[in-house]
């Protein structure tokens, strides 16, 4: 399965450009359509209340002052302070390598994921939990900043990175230690009671949305310039 999931990706990307564009297009739509439904689902007809209290139930069964200060320490991964830092370093070193097209790239994604988390949030105003509050937060909860922003920037990094690295088993690998880090950040908002498990899912899918739009973006602007 992944050998040829491998092959389709390597022939779409060489022989059809422009199909291997149109499907991160159309997986940025499929992710806005996940996260409409689940707003619906969450805010509008309460569907996912059950499911937020199960996993809150879920993560914080092993709660314990220790692991209190780990998941601190983990959300701090994903706080603006951390981004501010890091992307600076990252963009300088972009930057003495004549690398502006992936500066660009990985500003935009950054900048734009904040925004529109932003702007997501006072559209949806949705309350922060007010159970098991490990640590104090203002603003609002739907979709979590945390989750939403670390997938639009570690995703964009990750995605630079792959481009770096010819074998696709060493890229797969890449994304899945990704993955495993941005999902631990969000299951650190929940363990510390500041966001439902819907807001973590609500941050995945609109993140992921605006990820795709924007390496979609790189990969057409990197097509058009190379005809």
């Amino acid at each position: 399965m992944y050998n040829t999931i491998k092959d389709l990706l390597s022939s779409l990307q060489q022989k059809w450009p422009g199909l291997y564009i149109l499907l991160g297009f159309f997986l940025s739509g499929l992710m806005l359509t996940e996260f409409a439904e689940l707003a619906w689902k969450t805010l509008f007809v309460h569907q996912m209340d059950l499911f937020d209290h199960l996993i809150i139930g879920i993560v914080r069964y092993y709660a314990n002052p220790n692991l209190d200060i780990i998941m601190i320490h983990i959300t701090a991964l994903g706080s603006a302070p951390f981004y501010g830092i890091l992307s600076i370093l990252i963009l300088i070193g972009l930057a003495f390598f004549r690398k502006w097209l992936e500066a660009c790239a990985l500003t935009i994604c950054l900048t734009g994921g904040g925004l529109l988390n932003y702007l997501l949030k006072h559209l949806f105003l949705r309350a922060r939990p007010d159970m098991f509050r490990v640590i104090q937060e203002t603003g609002y909860s739907f979709p979590s900043g945390h989750a939403m922003v670390s997938l639009c920037f570690y995703g964009m990094l990750a995605y630079l990175i792959s481009l770096k690295i010819s074998s696709w088993t060493w890229r797969l690998i890449l994304f899945i230690a990704t993955a495993i880090y941005i999902v631990i950040i969000g299951i650190s908002r929940i363990y510390l009671g500041v966001h439902y498990p819907t807001d973590v899912l609500a941050g995945y899918a609109a993140g992921s949305t605006w990820l795709f739009f924007c390496i979609s973006l790189l990969m057409w602007w990197e097509h058009k310039n190379n005809v």
